[in-house]
C-alpha cells in the first residue's frame, strides 16, 4: 500500500479544515439580526454581521472579545465575543451601559475625567458625566495627544449611542435583503470571512514558524537530523497555512492579496519559510545555522502582523500610516492594537463611522470613499 508523504497529508487536512467550517457557516437572511452569520451591509458592501461587530469593538478597546471584569459577575457571567457585545447594546441590553468596553490610552486623561485611578478600561456609565467635557476637547485642533486621546473617546461614545438608538444606527449599517443575502457570491464570502476568523491563520502560523525557530537555535548544538526534520517540519506547516490564508483572502476581497503592509508582510514570511523548506529537500549541504535567522525573521513578520497590525474586521483596508512611511507629526488612524503607536509620537484623528463605512484619508492626505460628509462630527 502506498503512503502519502507527510506534506499531502497535513495540506489534504487542512483543506478538509477549510471546507467544514465553511459548511458549517451560511448567512441568514433575517429580518433581524440573529448573530454573527446575519448578512449585513456595511462599508457598501454584504458582510457577515461579525466583521462589523469586531471593528466596533476592535475601536473601543483593541480586541475582538470582551471578558468580565471583576465585580461583574451579574452582568457578564461569562466572556464574550464581538458579536455579543454590540448586540447587547443594539437592543439597549441594561447592563452594556455598565460593560467595561472604552480603553483609556492616557493616564493624564483618565484623572481629567475624574475615572477610577488605575483603570484603563472604562464603561459607558463612567464616560456620560465627563460626555460635556469630552464634546469642548472634541471641539479643539491643538494637535496634543491628550486632546486627540479626548477626541477619540468622544467618537467612542457617540458611536456607542448611535448604535443603542434604532433610528439612527441604520446609518452604520443595515440588514442585507433576502436576496442578496442568498446570492451566490454573498454565502462565499460570508462563509470564508467566518472560517477566517474561527481558523486565525496568522496565529498558528506564528506559533508554527516560532517552534521553528526554537527547533533550528536547539539544532545548533545537537547536530541532530530528526531536529532538522522537525524544524523544516514546522515551517512547511507555517507555509502552507500561509498560502491557504492569502488564497482566502484573495476569494473574499476579489483582488490579489498585496493591497497593504499587512498582506505584504505575510508574502515576505511566506517566502522566507519556502526558501528555507525548499532548501532542506534539494540542497544537501546546507548549513543548519542558516534557518535560525531566517525562521526568525519569519516569526518575528508573522508576529508583527497579527499583534499589530491585523485589526477586528480583518479585510477592512488599513489606514495610510501602516501602508506608507510612518512620519511623526502626519494626522493618521490607527486600528486597534496599531493604536499603542501614539505612545511613541504619532498622532491620529479619530475614527469616524459613515453610513457607507468608515471614513479616513489616503496617503495623500485626501479624503476616503465615504464622502467629505461624516455621519459623526
Amino acid at each position: 500500500m502506498t503512503r502519502l508523504p507527510f506534506p499531502k497529508i497535513l495540506t489534504l487536512l487542512l483543506l478538509a479544515f477549510v471546507t467544514m467550517t465553511w459548511a458549517s457557516a451560511r448567512p441568514i437572511p433575517r429580518t433581524e439580526l440573529r448573530g454573527s452569520a446575519t448578512a449585513v451591509v456595511y462599508q457598501g458592501e454584504v458582510r457577515p454581521f461579525a466583521s462589523f461587530a469586531r471593528d466596533v469593538l476592535d475601536n473601543f478597546s483593541g480586541k475582538v472579545s470582551y471578558r468580565c471584569k471583576d465585580g461583574e459577575a451579574d452582568r457578564c457571567p461569562r466572556k464574550m465575543q464581538a458579536t455579543e457585545v454590540v448586540l447587547g447594546i443594539v437592543k439597549n441590553a441594561p447592563q452594556s451601559r455598565d460593560w467595561k468596553l472604552f480603553k483609556v490610552l492616557r493616564s493624564d486623561v483618565s484623572e481629567a475625567l475624574h475615572l477610577p485611578p488605575g483603570e484603563r478600561y472604562v464603561s459607558y456609565g463612567q464616560l456620560q458625566p465627563a460626555r460635556d467635557l469630552l464634546e469642548l476637547y472634541a471641539s479643539r485642533d491643538d494637535g496634543h495627544a491628550a486632546t486627540l486621546e479626548m477626541k477619540r473617546l468622544y467618537e467612542n461614545i457617540q458611536l456607542f449611542e448611535t448604535l443603542g438608538d434604532s433610528a439612527r444606527v441604520k446609518e452604520l449599517f443595515t440588514l442585507a435583503e433576502p436576496a442578496q443575502a442568498e446570492s451566490g457570491p454573498t454565502v462565499r464570502r460570508v462563509n470564508l470571512e467566518l472560517a477566517y476568523y474561527f481558523a486565525d491563520p496568522v496565529l498558528w502560523a506564528f506559533v508554527a514558524a516560532f517552534v521553528g525557530f526554537l527547533l533550528s537555535l536547539l539544532n545548533l548544538n545537537f547536530k541532530k537530523t530528526a531536529l532538522d526534520r522537525a524544524a523544516n517540519g514546522a515551517g512547511l506547516v507555517a507555509s502552507v497555512i500561509l498560502v491557504l490564508t492569502l488564497a482566502v483572502r484573495f476569494a473574499v476581497t476579489g483582488h490579489p492579496p498585496m493591497a497593504n503592509l499587512y498582506e505584504i508582510i505575510l508574502w515576505v514570511a511566506l517566502l522566507l519559510e519556502a526558501f528555507e523548506v525548499v532548501a532542506f529537500f534539494r540542497c544537501h549541504r546546507r548549513q543548519f545555522s542558516l534557518m535560525v535567522p531566517i525562521a526568525f525573521v519569519a516569526a518575528l513578520l508573522l508576529f508583527f502582523a497579527r499583534f499589530v497590525l491585523e485589526t477586528g474586521d480583518a479585510f477592512r483596508a488599513l489606514p495610510a500610516i501602516l501602508n506608507s512611511a510612518v512620519r511623526a507629526g502626519n494626522r493618521r488612524c490607527l486600528p486597534g492594537a496599531a493604536r499603542h503607536l501614539e505612545f511613541f509620537g504619532v498622532p491620529y484623528p479619530p475614527r469616524v463611522y459613515h453610513r457607507h463605512g468608515l471614513c479616513g484619508h489616503d496617503s495623500f492626505g485626501n479624503r476616503g470613499p465615504c464622502g467629505p460628509v461624516p455621519f459623526l462630527r
